[in-house]
């Protein structure tokens, strides 16, 4: 895998729905250059949505600065 193109591998996805709340998603992503582990959360309309939202949290906190 190429580390430039993927930095972060997905682990696992959680999603949790119900009738009367916000949709909550949490997703465990793998830094690929160090292998280390973070899960992050996020609230969505929907559950795409959510996951989305947390994947995104990943994303901004992996980036190079």
């Amino acid at each position: 895998m190429n580390e430039q193109f993927e930095p972060l591998s997905l682990l696992d996805v959680k999603v949790v729905a119900g009738n009367d709340r916000k949709r909550a998603a949490s997703v465990t992503v793998q830094e690929q250059a160090t292998g280390k582990r973070q899960t992050y959360a996020g609230l969505g309309s929907g559950s795409i949505e959510a996951v989305g939202e947390a994947l995104a949290r990943g994303r901004e906190r992996n980036e190079p600065n």
